[in-house]
């Protein structure tokens, strides 16, 4: 049974994956710091095995591999590891998995309240995303977690 950790972890890991293939296209380490001189405001990318679609928009980046849509915004010094149930709601409608129909915007955000309760995850309010939560294994600092390498 899915829960909603798993689709944060789901949708988080589709995020750094994605990221980090942009960022390997265009030769840069940082997405965010990028954004304006040596990446295209959208483009789309072939990678290996995939087509990247993406757009950036206000502190975000909506990506696109066929019909999966991750679409999140910039944390502190470029994080990409923050999450919200409204971004989260956009990824599920996107997956259309019949398991994942449970999750409304609604319910995601009551589960990740409890996750907040429960010392799961925070809602630390850093700028430029005072709305995103972060799990608490990556709340180690403002900037941490603005691209893994693998």
């Amino acid at each position: 049974m899915t829960t909603t950790l798993d689709i944060i972890e789901h949708y988080l890991s589709g995020v750094r994956d994605n990221v980090n293939a942009i960022c390997d296209h265009y030769g840069v380490d940082d997405l965010w710091l990028n954004q304006e001189d040596r990446i295209p405001c959208s483009a789309i990318i072939d990678c290996p095995a995939k087509r990247i679609r993406f757009s950036f928009h206000g502190v975000g980046c909506r990506m696109q591999v066929g019909n999966q849509i991750y679409d999140f915004d910039f944390g502190p010094d470029g994080r990409i590891d923050g999450f919200d149930a409204f971004r989260l709601s956009l990824y599920i409608q996107s997956r259309n998995k019949n398991d994942e129909k449970k999750f409304t915007e609604e319910q995601l955000q009551t589960d990740i309240d409890s996750l907040v309760t429960k010392g799961g995850a925070i809602k630390p309010k850093w700028e430029p995303g005072p709305h995103l939560y972060y799990l608490v294994e990556n709340n180690t600092s403002p900037a941490a977690n603005n691209r893994e390498t693998t």
